[in-house]
């Protein structure tokens, strides 16, 4: 007699395809709204926790809501220590799916359960066009397919006690079964699956509840490599928390394999051992919880002060932010613009010194040459983004966004255009345009403050800054007709000038432009 390896390899490979139909219809039907859920529940560590732990069981996926944390940590949306406890309840989401197969999978007639679920997923898939529809198909289907897999490994994995003594596998060492469970679910990229095979061993009596412990034990480390691979020269902030998921389960699972044997005491009150295993699995992630919880201030801390940030990019906000995460790459998309805006007033400003002698033009142009890589940036950013899997007003809202950045550079290159003639005459002669350096320091004043409180901008704060730009920009003109009239100025003077005051006057208004377009769209996602 010989063990159905192709039944195995079969059902091992039926498992990990459909584990990824359900991960791709639950994030399509519901990710959103987890996306959601997660972002705005993280105030406290109890509801970051929760957060985490729920999406994973939900979403079947740990490295899903790692990701979704890496965006939104890219954004700003969420500072690491938040992320990183949405990602410490993440694992412990994860033992949802011992506790299915435990509790489900051994119980009953899976096949007699898979084929119809197969059977009408499939159909649902090929004959519905919607969208919404079509992926609840995919998810019968997928979950019809994940309970094929798991007869197929049961059955294949039953004729192994007929031909291999499970005296000879008491004679390996706990520690080998440790490496071994670490191996396997780095390689399959799935603890899941590590989890179901080790359930499998144990029903059939191949292994005994302590060697499964030690097993389970690896594969909740092993599946810390999905996340490190992903880092591979990834951003900075994708290798920290990549590294803060690595020493959260590396030091978890040090100790749980240290005290494994109190700990599967304590999992012992289920008389089942397979519900004993799936307890103890729990167990041992929120011990986890419980050692790393009071110290995420100074691990988080820890972490930040590790890996140098990329300084070959201008932006803040999209480096970090993965563009899959839509919520997140809007965010991201509408920090840097209001970033962009705060760097076109702060390099505008430059010209206004309170001694021309002393602005430095080729600082000054330095500076709009980063402002204008960084609106590059966007745009490729942006033009990265699936538009087509993006809702109507979610576009719309890129469009808005990239108008407003264009209209803050363009602000920029107007005042570049004749930052030195302006340098010459206010040198040579400094009365002609105090009233224009005055209204301009004062306006950038204001453009500063309201740039960084974006959401209490009225409407009448706009129109107020407005009509103060056109009023400085008459008084400059009129200022520059009385010294026509008085002082002579020659044709080329009088041309430059005019010049001048024509392009800070649309400068200033590009820039209120843009404040309000930054303005609209804050309105509305808050709406």
């Amino acid at each position: 007699m010989q063990i159905d390896a192709w039944q195995f390899l079969a059902g091992l490979m039926l498992f990990l395809l459909a584990m990824a139909l359900v991960e791709e219809s639950v994030h399509v039907l519901a990710g959103r709204r987890f996306k959601t859920l997660i972002a705005a529940n993280t105030s406290s560590p109890l509801r970051g926790i929760f957060s985490g732990t729920v999406a994973t069981a939900v979403l079947q996926s740990s490295s899903v809501v790692s990701l979704m944390m890496l965006a939104f940590v890219g954004a700003r949306v969420i500072p690491m220590r938040r992320a990183l406890l949405v990602v410490f309840g993440a694992n412990l989401g994860t033992t949802a799916t011992g506790w299915i197969v435990a509790t489900i999978g051994f119980k009953l007639d899976l096949e007699a359960m898979a084929l119809p679920l197969i059977a009408v997923g499939g159909l649902i898939q090929l004959l519905m066009s919607k969208r919404q529809a079509a992926q609840t198909g995919r998810l019968v289907l997928g979950i019809g397919l994940l309970l094929l897999a798991l007869t197929f490994m049961k059955e294949s994995v039953d004729s192994v006690t007929q031909l291999v003594d499970p005296q000879v596998l008491a004679n390996f060492s706990a520690v080998e079964f440790l490496l071994f469970g670490t191996v396997f679910s780095a390689v399959v990229q799935s603890s899941s699956a590590a989890m179901v095979i080790t359930l499998s061993l144990l029903d059939a009596g191949v292994i005994d509840l302590g060697s499964a412990a030690a097993l389970v034990i690896g594969a909740d480390l092993g599946t810390t490599s999905t996340v490190l691979l992903g880092a591979i020269g990834g951003t900075p902030n994708k290798k920290r928390l990549a590294m803060g998921h690595f020493l959260f389960n590396l030091v978890t699972d040090l100790v749980a394999f240290v005290i494994r044997v109190p700990l599967l005491w304590l999992a012992g009150f289920m008389a089942d051992p397979l519900l004993t295993l799936v307890a103890f699995h729990s167990l041992f992630n929120l011990l986890g919880l419980l050692l790393w919880v009071p110290l995420i201030g100074y691990f988080a801390d820890f972490l930040e002060s590790r890996f140098a940030a990329s300084h070959n990019v201008e932006s803040l906000y999209l480096e970090d932010t993965a563009g899959a995460v839509p919520e997140a790459a809007l965010s991201a998309l509408q920090r840097e613009s209001g970033h962009l805006l705060s760097r076109v007033v702060e390099h505008n400003a430059m010209v206004f010194a309170p001694v021309p002698a002393a602005v430095d033009a080729d600082v000054f142009t330095e500076a709009y040459e980063k402002a204008r890589r960084l609106e590059g940036e966007m745009v490729s950013y942006a033009l990265d983004l699936p538009r087509a899997e993006l809702s109507e007003t979610e576009n719309e809202r890129i469009s808005a966004l990239l108008h407003a950045a264009r209209d803050a550079q363009v602000a920029g290159k107007l005042v570049k255009d004749v930052v030195t003639d302006y340098l010459r005459v206010a040198r040579e002669d400094p009365q002609l345009f105090v009233g224009l350096t005055d209204a301009q320091r004062s306006l950038y004043q204001r453009l500063a403050r309201l740039a960084d409180e974006l959401e209490r901008v009225t409407a009448d704060e706009l129109e107020e800054l407005a009509l103060a730009v056109e009023a400085s920009h008459q008084q400059c003109h009129e200022a520059i007709y009385d010294a026509i009239k008085t002082d002579g100025l020659d044709e080329a003077r009088i041309s430059s000038v005019l010049n001048v005051n024509r392009n800070f006057f649309n400068s200033n208004r590009a820039m209120l432009a843009c404040l309000g377009e930054l303005v609209q769209v804050e309105a509305a996602a808050a709406a």
